[in-house]
């Protein structure tokens, strides 16, 4: 495939006319898409990892992670480069940047092996030293820092802000994912890093989960279509921009309003909103207020491609309204309501969050062309936030209320809706999880109570989710049940249960499923007024 035929760009106004004369507000939608590549071979792959070795880490947590390295420098292709940074009080290598030979693999596995915990943590030395082991980057080669922690900064950088910074100081050419491990670690710094580095944050709540977690994250890398993606936004005189909405903050430059937007798989349809300011003709007419421009490169290529559109907003005698970009506008200001509504529940004022939350769920319901569970982005997006508003009217415990947080910093409005930690049902992403996955037995699971009673579902993948989300493999349509409720994953070579940070929780033969539950035949699965059983055979 071309690079000019990589991504689909387009963009239209809120409004389909505007009246004339006048000072007016109106939304511009910017829509992404990365188009599936049919090129033979993918760039190779050079990952920085940074590993966090501090005391916390001792015993359990970093014998899995030592486990997990290991088996992922196995999974690395022969043209791959791996290098291993760890980080504690300050940041040491443990070998450099290296092709996987099967000489280097088998010494960086030697000193994977070796790995020792230690005492605090300092996230700014890690993520500086796991960079600045990897080069200028190589023709057809995508470079990526994974950094793994459990815990708080206590050393360095501390803050959300500057780390998130020192990320999107890599980028174009070094992208950033995190994985934050157990229940302890600081989930707002490792969610900025990923958002600053064009990556994912990735929750790890329990170490079984390590392996299949980070595999599945540095598998996606290969699924990367472009990367180094901006939307540069140029508005004519008269125009001015209030706000950006599902990305990052502008920054101004000489060539217009640069926004940055992360590396996107293929088939990844994306959107970004931004409010304007402006004073239209005051004659009736066509008129282009804005140029828009989307920047990209094909995954691993240096070569920047750019594509540009003059955007038309007839001036009419009356304005009129465009239902699909105001759908997408009010989705957009819901992940903005989603962060405002998240703020307050960080104090423990989880009655106004749930307002915030229930009052913006009421404009939804009376929006023009919106239909409550017809799978469209607006309709995934109260699906949300009506999640989000049953967990704060629960009032939980400070420790729940953080469990359920982590587990929906991945939803990605932008991108529809979905969750970006569970993307990736094909691909090289699927093809790392199900190496990881062990000898899984022939198995299924069988509705026994619930609306679909007697559905058999045959386990012929390594991760079956569950949910009232369209996109979940099986979905539970109930009030009951959280959009990503729980999943089935293949784990060391058992079929295994994991509750997804449900409101209402999952349970295995009526014992509540706190941390990773391996099944076995004639288990019972209970989800909401769900009961689904295992079975595998012999």
């Amino acid at each position: 495939m071309s690079d000019n035929k990589a991504a689909r760009l387009d963009a239209g106004f809120e409004h389909d006319t505007i009246s004339a004369g006048g000072r007016i507000t109106t939304h511009l939608v910017v829509d992404i898409e990365a188009l599936a590549s049919k090129l033979e071979t993918r760039a190779s792959l050079a990952v920085a990892f940074a590993i966090d070795i501090s005391g916390s880490m001792q015993g359990e947590p970093l014998d899995h992670v030592r486990e997990s390295l290991v088996r992922l420098i196995d999974l690395l292709g022969d043209d791959d480069r791996a290098s291993l940074t760890v980080f504690s009080d300050s940041a040491s290598p443990v070998f450099p940047l290296s092709q996987m030979t099967q000489d280097n693999r088998a010494s960086a596995k030697r000193r994977i092996r070796r790995l020792e915990s230690q005492s605090s943590t300092n996230i700014e030395a890690g993520l500086a030293m796991a960079r600045a082991s990897l080069p200028d980057r190589e023709r057809h080669e995508r470079q990526v820092v994974a950094l793994l922690s459990d815990g708080v900064p206590n050393v360095g950088a501390a803050s959300p802000e500057a780390l998130a910074g020192l990320a999107a100081g890599f980028r174009p050419d070094v992208s950033v994912t995190t994985l934050g491990y157990g229940h302890h670690h600081q989930e707002d710094v490792l969610h900025a890093i990923a958002e600053g580095g064009g990556g994912s944050y990735v929750f790890i709540p329990d170490p079984e989960e390590c392996e299949v977690e980070l595999a599945t994250a540095i598998g996606a890398q290969k699924d990367i279509a472009i990367d180094g993606v901006e939307v540069v936004i140029r508005p004519r005189d008269g125009v001015t921009l209030d706000e950006v909405l599902l990305a990052s903050s502008p920054r101004f430059s000489p060539d217009g309003m640069i926004v940055r937007v992360p590396d996107m798989p293929e088939g990844e349809k994306r959107s970004v909103a931004f409010k304007l300011t402006m004073t239209p003709p005051s004659a009736p007419g066509p008129w282009r207020p804005v140029e828009v421009e989307l920047r990209y490169r094909l995954a691993g290529s240096q070569n920047v491609v750019s594509k540009t559109l003059e955007v038309e907003l007839p001036v009419s005698r009356t304005a009129k309204l465009s239902p699909a970009r105001n759908a997408m506008v009010l989705v957009a200001r819901a992940d903005r309501v989603m962060k405002e509504a998240r703020t307050i529940a960080d104090r423990g004022n989880y009655d106004s969050a749930a307002a915030l939350v229930r009052g913006f769920m009421a404009e939804v319901e009376n929006a023009p062309g919106y239909v409550s569970g017809d799978g469209s982005p607006l309709s995934e997006t109260y699906e949300q936030l009506l999640d989000d508003a049953v967990a704060y009217e629960t009032r939980p415990s400070a420790e729940s209320y953080r469990n359920y947080k982590r587990s929906q910093l991945g939803v990605d409005l932008g991108a529809g809706g979905g969750h970006r930690q569970f993307k990736g049902a094909s691909g090289q992403s699927r093809l790392y999880r199900d190496a990881v996955a062990g000898d899984l037995p022939e198995a299924r699971l069988i509705v026994e109570i619930g609306p679909n009673a007697g559905d058999v579902i045959e386990l012929d993948k390594t991760t079956i989710t569950f949910g009232r989300a369209g996109d979940n493999d099986l979905v539970l349509s109930s009030g009951q049940i959280s959009r990503r409720h729980f999943r089935v994953v293949g784990i060391k070579g058992a079929f295994t249960v994991v509750d997804l940070g449900s409101t209402s929780g999952t349970q295995v033969n009526g014992r509540h499923v706190s941390r990773p539950w391996p099944l076995r035949p004639g288990d019972r699965i209970q989800a909401g007024e769900w009961t689904i059983r295992y079975e595998q055979s012999s």
